[in-house]
């Protein structure tokens, strides 16, 4: 069990490949999106990209979306991208995410990534968008209204697993 940074730094030390990495920063993010409070009222569902239903139509190959939530009141659709990044996020990083998640099936868009400093061609790239888009940063994970302790990282047949300890 561990505190928000020490699952990070799980990641870091225990995964080699950066492709996982980033696809375990993506199931702390579906923990927290599920388990944060703000996130948890807002949302009925959270999915990782593949494990979306197939009624709503959104293609399952990864073109910048890696999760997606739905909407507990109007069963919108919300198309976030995890970023496990060490510095600063670049216009780079996100633009394919941009233009996935301005297709019709999402009405926002959410970005969570391991830290709080953008450059600035990245800022301006989420200014006038004609959806809402939110950055959730490392500061806001680490202050969650969750415990991180709940949670820890293991292996099971290859596949990396977050594991969630509950405690009634």
């Amino acid at each position: 069990m561990a505190t928000f940074n020490e699952l990070i730094t799980q990641i870091n030390s225990h995964i080699d490949d950066q492709r996982d990495r980033g696809t375990a920063f993506e199931k702390m993010v579906l923990a927290y999106l599920k388990n944060e409070p703000t996130y948890h009222n807002k949302f009925s569902d959270v999915w990782m990209l593949k494990d979306v239903p197939n009624q709503y139509g959104i293609p399952k190959k990864d073109t910048g979306v890696d999760l997606v939530a739905r909407d507990r009141i109007t069963g919108e659709l919300t198309a976030i991208q995890a970023k496990f990044y060490r510095g600063k996020v670049g216009k780079d990083t996100i633009n394919s995410f941009i233009a996935e998640f301005s297709k019709n099936y999402y009405a926002a868009g959410i970005i969570v990534s391991t830290t709080d400093e953008w450059n600035k061609n990245a800022e301006n790239a989420l200014e006038g968008l004609s959806k809402p888009m939110t950055r959730i940063g490392l500061s806001q994970l680490e202050h969650a209204s969750i415990n991180w302790q709940l949670f820890s990282f293991f292996r099971l047949t290859g596949n990396i697993t977050l594991l969630y300890i509950r405690i009634d």
